[in-house]
């Protein structure tokens, strides 16, 4: 059997953790239950950053008028991450304040059997970066260190 689309990073380390789990979600088309929370608090990080680079033309108020609006069409106040709502948008203002020089932003760059996503790209120095809102610990070491190049960099962890 072969597979014809280019896959994600993502989907292949769920290849690598369980197989069967992808091939029901990915060949069989099987939906799964998931809880997105964590993924729709990077969706909040990301938007945030991505309107306020590259031009860097926003307000800090500016910028927290757009991620109280992000945070509650995620409805993330009524989820488990109710009490994080501070933690995130300190995320927010740390990828701020790193004050980057950026080219673009959200880049997706598609390979014959991969698709690649990069956050922040500088192509006046050749950097790569990455924004990164979960919490980086021994369970995820192993797939931060594969995500990350030698010319990129993880930014705004938790």
């Amino acid at each position: 059997m072969s597979y014809d689309r280019p896959t994600s990073f993502s989907q292949n380390m769920l290849f690598v953790q369980c197989p069967r789990t992808w091939y029901m979600k990915y060949v069989q088309k099987i939906p799964g239950i998931e809880d997105l929370v964590y993924a729709h608090r990077g969706n909040v990080v990301h938007h945030c950053l991505e309107q306020y680079y590259p031009e860097k033309v926003m307000t800090q108020d500016e910028v927290k008028i757009m991620f109280e609006k992000e945070w509650a069409s995620f409805k993330l106040q009524e989820s488990k991450l109710k009490y994080k709502k501070d933690e995130t948008w300190l995320m927010i203002l740390r990828g701020m304040e790193l004050d980057l020089y950026v080219t673009s932003t959200e880049l997706k760059i598609f390979y014959p059997d991969v698709v690649a996503y990069i956050d922040v790209l500088n192509t006046r120095d050749g950097i790569i970066d990455d924004w990164k809102t979960s919490t980086r610990s021994e369970h995820n070491e192993k797939e931060y260190m594969m995500q990350d190049t030698p010319t990129s960099n993880s930014l705004v962890t938790a």
